[in-house]
């Protein structure tokens, strides 16, 4: 997307890992009037301001590239622009609501759900499937023992309620 002056995304869509954010990002953007980011996950609205380079990893958010890159990822033309991003779910980043609101203060927000005990059990699966799990017999929870995730059920409702006073009930969709 770097042939463009680019614009401000209008959408952004949230959601906890394995809710469906890659799902509905992709549907999204086959739409013709959408333009979702490419790529997916941008997480622009956590991390540091400055200091961490170009090369620094994903987990610490894009914040530090500024506005103008942001920017620079969608297209102005396109009446609807997006982007997805889960890590702005994240508990240890608070102040992704307030910053934007800031920024994009008539964005809409798609928050996605699932059912927090499928949504922990997928995740489980999804980090054994690339490692990041522990085998079953080292530390890892038995098939007849239920996945027990401390961090997933706060992950699912407190950044909803910790995020309305930053937006307006304009930009709230039921």
């Amino acid at each position: 997307m770097g042939e463009h002056a680019g614009a401000l995304p209008n959408l952004v869509v949230v959601g906890a890992m394995k809710c469906g954010t890659t799902a509905l990002h992709g549907f999204l953007d086959r739409h013709p009037e959408i333009a979702m980011s490419d790529p997916k996950e941008l997480n622009f609205f956590f991390g540091p301001a400055a200091g961490s380079g170009d090369d620094a990893p994903w987990a610490e958010g894009n914040r530090h590239r500024g506005v103008g890159w942001y920017r620079h990822q969608f297209p102005a033309a396109a009446p609807v622009r997006g982007e997805s991003s889960p890590g702005y779910t994240s508990p240890s980043e608070p102040h992704v609501a307030a910053r934007m609101a800031a920024l994009i203060p008539g964005a809409r927000l798609v928050y996605l759900v699932r059912d927090p005990v499928e949504r922990a059990v997928s995740q489980y699966h999804h980090h054994r499937a690339d490692g990041t799990e522990p085998a079953a017999g080292r530390g890892a929870p038995r098939p007849a023992q239920p996945v027990r995730r401390p961090r997933a059920l706060p992950r699912a409702a407190d950044p909803i309620p910790a995020a309305l006073p930053a937006v307006p009930d304009s930009g709230r969709c039921a």
